[in-house]
């Protein structure tokens, strides 16, 4: 059942440091239209192997992350059941 996590968030931002890499900013503010409303097995399974003694080292969990701010409250249920909706902007 481990697919992939979306997260709604109020806000998203990046910040680029040197070398291609990057730090994400996700803001919450209401708990009923921020989190994961998709993903929630594959979220549970990294936290298992992240919290077991007999976790390989190095680990590395590699999983598909979709992360949305401002989405519409009435397309929450949707998303839950696996609909990604169509986003203009960025």
């Amino acid at each position: 059942m481990n697919n992939e996590i979306t997260i709604l968030a109020k806000k998203v931002s990046f910040i680029k440091h040197p070398g291609g890499q990057g730090e994400v900013e996700l803001t919450f503010s209401d708990p009923n239209q921020h989190g994961v409303p998709n993903g929630g097995h594959t979220l549970a399974a990294i936290f298992q192997v992240a919290d077991s003694d007999e976790r390989p080292d190095p680990w590395n969990a590699h999983v598909r992350l979709h992360i949305y701010e401002g989405i519409d409250p009435e397309l929450i249920p949707s998303m839950a059941e696996g609909f990604k909706p169509i986003v203009t902007g960025r």
